[in-house]
């Protein structure tokens, strides 16, 4: 299957894993296609200020090397910029936090707001439990992903 074969939504989703892989690359951390696995928690959906948001955590592993993503926006229609928040949260399968990182918002309107825990580089098995946060009015409202499945490194 090609990415220009998938749902805009799941593009979506596509394009910020395959932005992992690129700066893996870039860090000169060799990523194996073959060897990496993306574990997807279900959809999460909440609504603020009126507005229905969706998120998702998704855990991204390689050879050694593992990273938490989150990813909201709007679940319909174009999310005006810096409404949609997001956080990447990085757990042991354990349960312990391993990591995370910083709030990071959508810059361009219509965009998703992709946040990423620091990489691990270790082999583990590990989950992304993410926060999202949604414009309010006011300042921010923030909602947790779903916990994705565990995924080994």
């Amino acid at each position: 299957m090609k990415l220009r074969d998938l749902s805009p939504e799941n593009r979506r989703w596509g394009i910020s894993v395959a932005i992992v892989f690129a700066t893996g690359l870039l860090l000169g951390v060799g990523v194996n296609a073959a060897d990496a696995g993306t574990a997807y928690s279900s959809d999460g959906y909440y609504t603020v200020a009126g507005h229905q948001y969706v998120n998702r955590a998704i855990i991204n592993t390689g050879p050694s090397i593992v990273v938490a993503i989150t990813n909201t926006s709007w679940s319909s229609g174009s999310t005006p910029t810096g409404w949609a928040g997001a956080r990447g949260r990085l757990f042991t399968s354990g349960g312990s936090l391993s990591c995370e990182g910083s709030n990071i918002y959508n810059s361009s309107a219509g965009s998703l707001a992709v946040g990423y825990s620091c990489n691990r580089f270790t082999s583990a098995a590990w989950y992304g439990y993410g926060v999202s946060l949604a414009w309010n009015g006011g300042g921010y409202t923030s909602f947790y992903t779903f916990k994705s499945p565990n995924q080994n490194s």
